[in-house]
């Protein structure tokens, strides 16, 4: 309910900035056309003109809000992540930059720590020097790792979580 509430205040907010804004125009017209009176004789009286540059700002202002709001929630989080739990799944890795990115903070957070990991399969995690957290293992302290047994049930319960059909609990084994 509280979510609800603020997103209705968070409305009214951008209306009633979008609405100042676009009663401002008038004014904010006249003083430019004090210098430009060319242009000023055009927009004057044009209702169309100054609705649809109102509908312009109040779009911008929702755009812009909206990505500081989430770019602070995602810094936040972020943050947290990063603090207090280590490393986190929340980019994407088309970027060659966020993927150098996240290579360095796996190697800031491996090195000379100890690391707690549970993981299905060890081969393209740990073994491929190509994998995720192989430098980082070699760097550490302390690794210690669960892994899933591919023989047991616990391999039928997570192939079955995983969306993929290629995934299988014989998909585990052969890793």
């Amino acid at each position: 309910m509280f979510k609800s509430i603020k997103n209705v205040i968070y409305h009214i907010f951008i209306l009633i900035l979008s609405a100042a804004i676009a009663l401002s125009l008038p004014y904010t017209g006249k003083f430019i056309a004090d210098n430009y009176l060319t242009y000023w004789s055009l927009i004057e009286r044009e209702k169309v003109f100054l609705i649809s540059v109102e509908i312009a700002v109040a779009v911008l202002l929702i755009m812009l809000i909206n990505y500081l709001v989430r770019s602070w929630k995602d810094r936040k989080f972020s943050k947290m992540a990063l603090d207090d739990m280590g490393l986190v799944l929340a980019a994407h890795t088309e970027s060659l930059r966020v993927r150098k990115r996240i290579k360095k903070i796996k190697e800031r957070q491996g090195t000379a720590r100890d690391v707690l990991l549970i993981g299905s399969t060890g081969h393209n995690t740990f073994v491929n020097p190509e994998g995720d957290l192989h430098h980082v293992i070699q760097n550490c302290r302390e690794a210690k790792i669960m892994l899933l047994n591919p023989f047991g049930d616990g391999a039928c319960v997570r192939a079955k979580s995983i969306p993929d059909p290629d995934i299988t609990p014989e998909h585990f084994r052969s890793r």
